[in-house]
């Protein structure tokens, strides 16, 4: 039986998945900063990873905290926020907690929500499609995040020269690379548990049902 108790191994594993996802998220960062769509923030690469691993690892405290310990890092790389003197500091306030704070902590949330699902004695495809389904929570609702601050704060009406609504530009500019990052870490955490199923599980001890 998995725990996810908060013991000083869990402490130690968060503080070395968030490191790691916080590397990945400088770096694809750094990457995307050239893409002038991307204006505004995002990028496409492997950072949820650590977050969703350690969810299924260890359940939605750890993975929750996980998460926001590596929101809280990014942020700490510099924040694009909406222009203060045009907006109440509030309002500022809650824009950067859902593009921000909020968004790899839900993450860890939403996929620490599966770890009860994955079971050694369930077969190694049912277990994968619990995998898939948490990268796909964690990643929607990171989306989500990003979504409803586009909509609420950012505002811009134009994608490539024509005029369209807040929600679409806000579903279009979020979802080029939420859904691309959801794919992403859905495939590849698949293939680990496939090949490595013990990263999913505390006190391993020999192999997952095949059929």
């Amino acid at each position: 039986m998995k725990k996810g108790v908060l013991n000083t191994q869990a402490i130690a594993e968060i503080a070395i998945f968030a490191a790691i996802a916080f590397i990945l998220d400088f770096v694809q960062e750094r990457i995307f900063d050239f893409i002038p769509f991307f204006a505004n923030g995002g990028s496409i690469g492997f950072a949820m990873i650590p977050i969703i691993l350690i969810g299924l690892r260890r359940g939605v405290i750890c993975g929750t905290i996980c998460g926001l310990v590596t929101s809280l890092c990014q942020m700490l790389g510099g924040v694009t926020a909406i222009n203060g003197t045009d907006w109440a500091w509030y309002a500022v306030f809650f824009q950067i907690l859902l593009d921000y704070a909020l968004a790899y902590t839900l993450v860890g949330l939403f996929s620490g929500i599966f770890y009860h699902t994955l079971n050694k004695d369930k077969s190694t495809k049912f277990n994968v499609i619990m995998v898939v389904l948490a990268c796909v929570c964690g990643g929607f609702a990171k989306f989500m995040s990003h979504f409803l601050a586009g909509c609420i704060f950012w505002q811009s009406f134009e994608i490539f020269n024509l005029a369209v609504s807040a929600p679409l530009y806000s579903f279009i500019y979020n979802g080029l690379y939420c859904f691309p990052n959801i794919i992403i870490s859905a495939i590849v955490l698949g293939i680990i548990y496939v090949n490595q199923p013990r990263f999913f599980y505390l006190n391993y001890q020999g192999k997952v049902r095949e059929a």
